[in-house]
């Protein structure tokens, strides 16, 4: 698949992912501080979770090494932040809740976060989404 058309998909991903988020908070955004900005670090977030999630496919070497550093680059500041994404901390503080309030992405919306041990089966499933990532780029190099 041409590389174009997998930022379109993602593009898209993530634009379907911020429409939720923004419907599905009934309003609550828009009592946020600077509600432009806290926008724009909310879609961020969906480029970013959107790409997390499906990068790991790519038949572009450039887009699956991005994809390898940023993974690791991003646990290692979810550790720094006592398991809480910067961004995610940002628009809470911007909008008036808890730095512990989720991120609302798909798997929220869709209840998966209700489900036992849901964080240890996201980072089982991330990672292992990761190592075929991995996989794939090691088979473009050689």
């Amino acid at each position: 698949m041409n590389y174009k058309y997998e930022f379109l998909i993602m593009f898209i991903l993530s634009i379907l992912s911020f429409s939720f988020d923004i419907y599905t908070e009934k309003g609550h955004y828009l009592r946020c501080r600077q509600i432009v900005l806290t926008y724009l670090i909310l879609y961020v977030h969906h480029i970013l979770y959107a790409y997390a999630l499906f990068a790991w496919m790519s038949s572009n070497k450039y887009i699956l090494l991005v994809y390898l550093i940023m993974l690791p680059l991003i646990f290692v500041l979810w550790q720094f932040n006592d398991g809480n994404c910067i961004l995610s901390v940002e628009v809470n503080r911007r909008c008036g809740k808890k730095d512990s309030v989720l991120f609302n992405s798909f798997t929220n919306i869709v209840g998966f976060t209700t489900v036992k041990n849901s964080d240890e089966i996201y980072n089982v499933v991330v990672i292992t989404l990761w190592l075929i990532g991995l996989y794939r780029f090691y088979k473009m190099m050689v």
